[in-house]
C-alpha cells in the first residue's frame, strides 16, 4: 500500500503524516536548545569535569570535581520563572490558543468549500516556521520560543482539514486500519531517519536543533504542497451559515449545538470524546515535556536524547504495524484501551525507577515501551473514531476530535509547572497520570455494537471520492487540484 495506494487522497494522507512527524522530532531538539539558552540567561553556568591537578604552591589536595550535565539548573529567568519551566509554559499558552481557534477553523472547513485551502495554507505556515527556526542562537532564542508557540498552533489547526479526509478514504474498515498503520509507520520511519542524520552530524545542542529544523522544513516542502495542491480534492460546504453571522460566532455556536446533539443522539461517540479529551491531554503533554525532563532532571546530552528517541521510534514503527494485526484480530476499541492502559502504567513507573541521572539508562527501556504503546494506540484510535461518527459531517466531527484532543492539553503542563516550581520535577510526571485515570474508563464504556447501529442510517451521506473503490482520474496536468464529484446536498442550518 503506502505511497502507491490507488486512491490519491490516501497517498496525500500518508505523505502528510510522514513529513509532519518530523516536526515533533525537530521540536524536541529545538526545545532542548531553547532550554540551554534559557538556563544561561538565568545565570546557570556550564560546568565541565575537571581533572585532579596541583598548581605550584598549592597543597596536594585534589581540586573539586564537578559533575557533568549541570547546564540546566533551578535558577530563575528575569521574569521570575524557572528556566526549567519555560517549555511547559510555552505548551500551556499554545494549547489554550488552539482551543480558542479550533471552532473558527472547524466552521471555516465545514461552512465554506475551503477545506483543501485551509490544509494548504497551514502547510505553508509550518514550512516557513520550521525554516525560520534554523536561526536558533543565543541572540534569537526568545524569538524562537515565540515561534514555537505559533508552530504549535499551526500544526494542530492543520490537523482539522487533514483529519476530515480520513472517513472518505475507504469504506473498508480493514483497509482503513492498513492506511493508518502505513501512514503512521511512514512518519515514524522518517523521524528515525532524521535522528540518524542529527546524530551523524554531531555538534552541540544548537547544531542538532538547526539540523533537525532544516530536515523537517525540507521534508514538509517536498511533500505537503504536492499533497494539498495535487492529490487532495476540493469539498463542498457541508452546511450554510445564517446570512450575516460572523464565522467565529457560527463556529462556537455550531460547537455547542454539535456537543448537545452528540450527547443525546450518539452517546457512544460522546463517551469516546470525553475519554479522548483526557487521555490525549496526558499523552501529548508527556511527549511535549520530554525535552525538559531529559535535559533537566536526567541531564542527558543531545546525543543521548537522540539515542533514546531512536529506540522509541523503532518500537513505535513496530507498534504501528502491530496495531493493524491487533485491530483485525479483535476490535479497535480493545486495542486503544489496552494500549492506553499500558502507557499509563509506564508513565506512573518512570518516576519510581528513575531517581536522577544515575538511572538514565533505564529510560532506553521506557522509551521502547512508550514508543510501542503510542504506535499501537494512534492508528486504532483513528479507526475507532471513524466508526463512531455519523456520515455527512466528517469535517465537523474531526474538528471535534481535534478540539477534544486539545481542549485539556494545557492542564498537565500547567500542573507540571506548578509542581516543578514548588517541589521539583521528579514526581511532577505523576500529574500526567491523573487524566489517564479519568479518560480510560470513559473509553472502555463505549459499546461498539450500539455505536455502529447509531450511525448506520447516516452512512449513505458520507462522501467518497472513489466510490466502491474505483480508481480516481489523474490530477490535472496544470497542477491544480481535482474538483470532487457531485457532492451530497448541502444542509442548511437554521
Amino acid at each position: 500500500m503506502g505511497c502507491c495506494h490507488r486512491n490519491p487522497e490516501a497517498r496525500a494522507y500518508i505523505l502528510d503524516c510522514a513529513s509532519r512527524a518530523t516536526v515533533g522530532i525537530s521540536n524536541i531538539f529545538l526545545g532542548y536548545a531553547i532550554l540551554k539558552y534559557a538556563a544561561k540567561a538565568a545565570g546557570c553556568e556550564e560546568v565541565r569535569n575537571l581533572r585532579p591537578s596541583r598548581k605550584w604552591g598549592e597543597s596536594a589536595m585534589l581540586r573539586p570535581r564537578a559533575q557533568v550535565g549541570k547546564e540546566i539548573c533551578g535558577k530563575r529567568l528575569p521574569g521570575g520563572l524557572r528556566a526549567s519551566s519555560l517549555l511547559t509554559v510555552m505548551l500551556t499558552v499554545g494549547y489554550v490558543a488552539v482551543a480558542l481557534c479550533l471552532p473558527l477553523v472547524g466552521a471555516l472547513v465545514d461552512s465554506t468549500p475551503h477545506r483543501r485551502r485551509v490544509g494548504l495554507y497551514t502547510s505553508y505556515v509550518l514550512i516557513a516556521i520550521q525554516a525560520l527556526e534554523m536561526g536558533i542562537s543565543e541572540a534569537t532564542w526568545e524569538a524562537m520560543a515565540a515561534l514555537q508557540v505559533a508552530a504549535q498552533v499551526a500544526y494542530l489547526l492543520h490537523l482539522v482539514p487533514h483529519f476530515a479526509y480520513i472517513p472518505e478514504l475507504t469504506r473498508d474498515e480493514t483497509d482503513l486500519a492498513s492506511i493508518q498503520a502505513t501512514a503512521l509507520g511512514s512518519g515514524y520511519g522518517a523521524s528515525f531517519f532524521m535522528i540518524l542524520c542529527i546524530v551523524g552530524a554531531g555538534g552541540g545542542a544548537s547544531d542538532a536543533a538547526r539540523v533537525g529544523q532544516g530536515l523537517s522544513a525540507f521534508a514538509l516542502a517536498a511533500t505537503l504542497p504536492y499533497a494539498w495542491h495535487v492529490l487532495n480534492a476540493d469539498r463542498p460546504a457541508l452546511r450554510k451559515r445564517t446570512p450575516g453571522t460572523p464565522l467565529v460566532v457560527a463556529g462556537f455556536a455550531r460547537l455547542r449545538t454539535t456537543a448537545a446533539k452528540t450527547r443525546t443522539e450518539y452517546p457512544q461517540l460522546w463517551r469516546f470524546i470525553l475519554g479522548l479529551s483526557c487521555w490525549e491531554a496526558s499523552t501529548s503533554a508527556f511527549l511535549g515535556l520530554l525535552p525538559t525532563y531529559l535535559a533537566v532532571f536526567v541531564q542527558m546530552t543531545a546525543n543521548q536524547i537522540a539515542s533514546t528517541l531512536g529506540v522509541a521510534l523503532v518500537f513505535t514503527i513496530a507498534g504501528a504495524f502491530a496495531s493493524k494485526r491487533l485491530t483485525a484480530a479483535s476490535n479497535p476499541k480493545a486495542v486503544v484501551i489496552g494500549a492506553l492502559t499500558f502507557l499509563a502504567l509506564v508513565a506512573f513507573a518512570v518516576p519510581l525507577v528513575v531517581a536522577g541521572p544515575k538511572q538514565k539508562g533505564a529510560l532506553y527501556a521506557f522509551g521502547a515501551c512508550i514508543g510501542f504503546g503510542n504506535g499501537v494506540a494512534y492508528p486504532a484510535q483513528r479507526v475507532l473514531f471513524t466508526l463512531l461518527i455519523p456520515g455527512g459531517c466528517e469535517a465537523e466531527m474531526w474538528g471535534i476530535y481535534s478540539f477534544a484532543g486539545a481542549v485539556l492539553v494545557w492542564v498537565p503542563p500547567l500542573v507540571f509547572t506548578l509542581i516543578n516550581e514548588l517541589a521539583g520535577m521528579r514526581f511532577a510526571l505523576w500529574s500526567l497520570c491523573v487524566l489517564y485515570a479519568a479518560g480510560i474508563p470513559r473509553g472502555a464504556a463505549v459499546d461498539l455494537d450500539k455505536a455502529r447501529a447509531d450511525v448506520a442510517s447516516t452512512l449513505g451521506a458520507r462522501h467518497y471520492d472513489h466510490q466502491d473503490g474505483a480508481v480516481l482520474p489523474p490530477p490535472n496536468t496544470n497542477g491544480a487540484a481535482r474538483t470532487a464529484p457531485e457532492a451530497e446536498p448541502t444542509r442548511v442550518e437554521a
